[in-house]
């Protein structure tokens, strides 16, 4: 099943791309289907799904997870092929603070791999022809000068890529390790408290019989 990206909007206020894509009519109803992005969002989502954004191909393979992560959770929500299994949808909207840097990088790599063995996002249309591809965006000049070989989603991805720096990556890391020892300690403290109600209600039980 194919999910056709038809053009890039830019949304210079909020400093966001808006995606617009041809999809099958059961995703929407009229076959137009919007994801808006801030444009620079890639750092700080690679970070917590467990890529590292300082490193070239962890960015890009942060970026494929990204670009194909709203398709995805679209497919787990209707618990459609291949993510039809009890309890998929809440899976693939997972907390990624919620486990190991390792285990969220490992999720985020299965569920792209199984997404793609029954879908595909589709990007032929040249970058010169999107709407949001102009002077004044970080790569214009570059996308409305390249060969049509280069597609609206080559541009977005460059300009997405381009915007990560080591600093910021560096301290994206940092970041994310914090919120994920925050979010296991909280998870932890909400299960301690529920053995504990569970023990007091077992003793109260106990005393009545």
């Amino acid at each position: 099943m194919d999910w056709v990206l038809t053009d890039v909007a830019d949304d210079s206020q909020d400093d966001r791309w808006l995606l617009v894509y041809q999809v099958p009519s059961e995703y929407a109803p009229d076959g137009t289907y919007s994801v808006s992005m801030p444009k620079d969002m890639l750092t700080d989502f690679a970070a917590a799904h467990g890529f590292d954004p300082a490193d070239p191909d962890d960015a890009e393979a942060a970026f494929e997870y990204l670009i194909h992560l709203p398709a995805i959770q679209e497919v787990a929500r209707r618990a459609a092929d291949p993510f039809a299994s009890q309890g998929m949808e809440r899976q693939v909207a997972m907390n990624p603070y919620e486990m190991p840097a390792e285990a969220a990088r490992r999720l985020c790599e299965a569920h792209l791999a199984a997404f793609k063995r029954m879908h595909r996002i589709v990007s032929d249309a040249p970058a010169a022809r999107a709407s949001g591809i102009r002077p004044g965006t970080t790569v214009a000049a570059r996308a409305l000068a390249a060969p049509a070989s280069v597609s609206m989603l080559d541009a977005v991805k460059a300009d997405m890529i381009a915007r990560v720096d080591s600093r910021r990556a560096r301290q994206a890391a940092q970041l994310a390790e914090i919120a994920r020892m925050q979010v296991q300690e909280q998870m932890q403290a909400r299960a301690l408290q529920e053995h504990e109600a569970f023990e007091a209600a077992m003793k109260g039980v106990t005393a009545g019989e």
